[in-house]
């Protein structure tokens, strides 16, 4: 009973870390590397062979970084747009509310001058 939950959970682990993948790719680059080749060994000097792994870890975060411009950039875009669409909307609404004022006060002068001739001078 025991063995087959730590059989289960060792097949669980294989399958979500990949693990059968990750040995393949690295049984293929095995097969890749020359013999010949030479490896990288450091030289002494820190400064230097900290560069490579510093190097790696700069381009990783300025791509990083360059998606979160890009990122920013959409997102800036979409607000633009946004802006601009609101900004005619509340043009077009100005202009009727305009209208609408000069109609009312067409209306009041109307209503004012009808009142006025109405009147007797003694109610004046």
């Amino acid at each position: 009973m025991l063995r087959n939950a730590i059989d289960n959970e060792f097949d669980t682990m294989f399958e979500e870390e990949n693990v059968i993948g990750c040995l393949n790719e690295l049984d293929n680059r095995i097969d890749q590397t020359r013999p010949d080749q030479r490896t990288w060994r450091p030289s002494g000097d820190a400064r230097l062979d900290i560069k490579a792994t510093n190097i790696s870890i700069k381009i990783k975060q300025k791509a990083k970084l360059e998606k979160m411009l890009q990122e920013a950039k959409q997102a800036k875009n979409k607000v633009t747009v946004k802006v601009k669409n609101e900004t005619i909307s509340l043009t077009k609404l100005t202009g009727k509310l305009q209208e609408q004022m000069q109609h009312v006060e067409e209306s009041y002068q109307d209503c004012t001058t009808e009142i006025v001739e109405h009147l007797s001078p003694e109610e004046i």
